[in-house]
């Protein structure tokens, strides 16, 4: 293939050029694209001409990309770039390395040149081209590169070398113990001995961090032990706090293996040790990691042990630093799963409780966003005392940063699963006020489109667990409103539509249905287009039957709206629901729609409903619609028992009524208009009052009515609505 068929997309340069070099660039370099075969000779031609600083600029537009360039032409381009880079600046030199990172090929003619960047004592360029160094030993047969490389890393790290020599060599280490594992040298791990003496700490916290955790990963624990275990305790304690953060999060990173390693320390004293130092900074890095520690040796621990770390983590809750306090509750919910004593879970939390109200608000959100997690620990006298109490301020207080946080739904799910509240009725008589009160705060969500949204998450979540009145009352209305954006406006439908197939109740459904085919369908835009959203949503949780029974398959008609938000949103969910049609053809109305981009967007509209055709799934078709069944059977024997039951009492009324005797009075006279007066008013009553079996004809009636109805509906599928 020929050189010139190599082409080379280089970025446009976006700075400001001055006018002379301009139009040389456009004239003679036109980087936009450039075959390799004229990038080598621009590369010479570029040395003669140097417009005021503005060739680096250019340069920098190939140097960043040599990695391809020599991927597709090295022979071509290799020996001009080796040459030029050795003149170019630091940023060029930086550049090249960072864009020879990942190359695949030619690692061997590579080596000398990165090793030779390495060399120079700069830790810029060490940084950028190190990387590349562990790449291209992966590549070929290392034992050809050996002696020379062990060679310059035990030049480079000797003592006499400045500290940028030292770190250079320690880094290296880092690249070949990654490639030898077990089988790196005893002269490499001696020098990492000699380096945790090191008089410079940054060199201490390398081989303390990056090194020993390398070394830890890579080597047999008969070589840790051999080679680093007398060193962790030195740097354990080491007089500089960053080399002693760098050991102990090593330490606690590697618990699990130097644990199971003979005699290498004491674990559980080397886990208080590290939790009891007054260094915050350290001691912040003991907490970030303490958690990994612990869960390797909590096979270990004695009750002494655990009253210990108990006092240490109740001091943490209550430290003037924040950044500890944050700590406390980052560690909480793992160490109340795994001390499993209640009375010391008990102890551990108590500073919980008031950072909770009283904290700075980024430890306030941080514990409401974990209180899910520490329910599961206690029993139901301590949670309905302290959490509960909690949960129920945090609402109360109207803080949207703070109540959002709480997840209510794993709460309840906890409070379920481990039996704390044993039925759903409990749960919903305990959690009533607090989903009243996080209902009102909707108003104040409804103006930033972020709380919006996990106020519609929070709702999605915890909707089952609601009495489906409540959710009536106090979130249907939401549900409703208009919300802050479409993604929310599609999220509050999907909840809609959810609650619909779970509240099981048929006179809610009844009134949903008359909601949204009554006032969304036939109301504005934004409400329409609300509308098809909902219907998007629908198939998932009603029958096909069901769907076109409720009348839901107008939503069709749509296509000749005049608004074009609409008609748009109608192409985007009829892909969804073309399926849940009766005439699965209707989707074709909408090829009489004029308009380029509408008729662009109907034409792949057609294509994906014909060649992603949806099929129904039987089973699932039959499992909701005898779930509807049910439900309608359900409303039909409870509209009989409540008519039955209001005939009964109005029976047992009459009956009390008529053998109420009549008051007594003073003169026979007054008897004798009493006695035919009472006589009127009873027949009067009794002719008022019907019989038990004109009651009976009468509710038979009103659920037999009901009954054709649903009759009607199950074995006529003709009778659907269609258009």
């Amino acid at each position: 293939m020929a050189i010139e068929s190599y082409d080379f997309l280089v970025t446009e340069i976006r700075v400001s050029l001055d006018v002379q070099y301009l139009s040389y660039l456009r004239k003679e370099m036109k980087l936009k694209n450039l075959s390799l075969k004229r990038i080598c000779q621009r590369l010479r031609e570029l040395k003669l001409y140097q417009p005021k600083g503005n060739k680096d600029r250019n340069w920098l537009q190939i140097y960043s990309n040599l990695g391809r360039l020599l991927k597709e032409g090295f022979n071509q381009l290799y020996n001009v770039v080796q040459a030029d880079l050795m003149e170019q600046s630091e940023e060029l030199i930086v550049a090249a390395g960072i864009s020879l990172k990942n190359i695949k090929c030619y690692s061997k003619e590579l080596m000398p040149l990165v090793l030779h960047f390495i060399q120079l004592y700069n830790m810029k360029y060490a940084d950028s081209w190190i990387p590349t160094f562990g790449n291209l030993i992966h590549q070929f047969n290392y034992k050809d590169y050996q002696d020379h490389i062990e060679k310059i890393i035990i030049e480079m790290s000797t003592p006499r070398q400045p500290e940028v020599g030292r770190l250079i060599g320690a880094m290296l280490i880092i690249q070949v113990a990654n490639l030898l594992g077990d089988k790196i040298q005893g002269p490499i791990l001696d020098r990492v001995r000699q380096l945790c003496n090191d008089n410079d700490s940054e060199v201490r916290a390398i081989i303390a961090g990056d090194v020993f955790s390398c070394l830890i990963e890579r080597l047999s624990p008969c070589l840790i032990h051999q080679y680093l275990q007398d060193k962790f305790l030195p740097l354990i304690y080491d007089n500089c706090p960053q080399v002693k953060k760098q050991m102990i999060q090593t330490l606690f990173v590697h618990y699990q293996k130097l644990n199971a390693i003979e005699c290498v320390f004491n674990a559980t004293q080397m886990f208080i040790d590290c939790l009891s130092t007054q260094n915050e900074d350290v001691l912040s890095t003991s907490l970030a990691y303490c958690g990994v520690a612990f869960l390797a040796i909590k096979d270990q621990v004695n009750l002494e042990f655990k009253q210990n770390l108990i006092n240490l983590f109740v001091k943490f809750g209550q430290h003037q630093s924040q950044i500890i306090r944050y700590y406390y509750l980052y560690n909480l919910p793992g160490f109340l799963a795994l001390i499993k004593d209640v009375q010391l879970n008990c102890q551990l939390i108590q500073p919980f409780c008031i950072i909770v109200d009283e904290d700075e608000e980024e430890n306030r959100i941080f514990a409401c966003s974990i209180l899910h997690e520490l329910i599961k620990p206690f029993d139901y006298s301590f949670i309905s005392t302290q959490i509960f109490f909690g949960i129920t301020n945090v609402v109360g207080s109207e803080n949207l940063k703070l109540i959002l946080q709480i997840q209510f739904a794993k709460i309840i799910e906890t409070l379920l699963n481990e039996g704390i509240l044993a039925s759903l009725d409990k749960i919903q008589k305990q959690f009533k006020a607090i989903f009243q009160d996080f209902a009102k705060l909707f108003e104040k969500c409804h103006h930033n489109y972020i709380n919006n949204e996990r106020f519609l998450t929070q709702v999605k979540h915890f909707m089952r667990f609601v009495k489906p009145r409540q959710f009536v009352k106090y979130y249907l209305p939401i549900l409703y409103q208009q919300q802050t954006c479409i993604q929310n406006e599609s999220l509050a439908m999907e909840i809609l539509a959810h609650f619909f197939y779970t509240c099981q109740d048929y006179e809610i459904q009844q009134n949903i249905k008359d909601t949204m085919n009554q006032q969304f369908y036939k109301g504005n835009s934004n409400k329409k287009i609300k509308y098809l959203w909902f219907i998007n949503a629908l198939p998932k949780y009603i029958s096909k039957k069901q769907f076109n029974y409720l009348n839901f398959n107008i939503f069709v008609n749509l296509y000749a709206d005049k608004i074009v938000d609409v008609v748009i949103n109608l192409i985007k969910i009829l892909p969804h629901v073309a399926h849940y049609l009766i005439d699965q053809s209707q989707y074709k109305l909408l090829k009489t729609l004029k308009g380029q981009t509408i008729s662009k967007l109907v034409d792949e509209m057609i294509v994906v409903i014909e060649s992603n055709q949806i099929h129904i799934d039987e089973v699932k078709e039959k499992r909701l619609q005898e779930k509807e069944d049910k439900v309608q059977q359900d409303y039909l024997n409870s509209l009989k028992a409540n008519k039955q039951c209001d005939s009964s009492q109005s029976i047992d009324s009459n009956s009390k009524y008529k053998k109420r005797p009549a008051p007594k009075l003073a003169s026979q006279t007054a008897k004798k208009q009493q006695s035919t007066s009472q006589m009127r008013i009873g027949v009067k009553d009794n002719t008022s009052q019907p019989s038990s079996r004109s009651q009976d004809r009468s509710t038979n009636q009103v659920v037999a009515r009901h009954q054709i109805e649903i009759q009607k509906f199950k074995s006529r599928p003709s009778g659907f609505n269609k258009f």
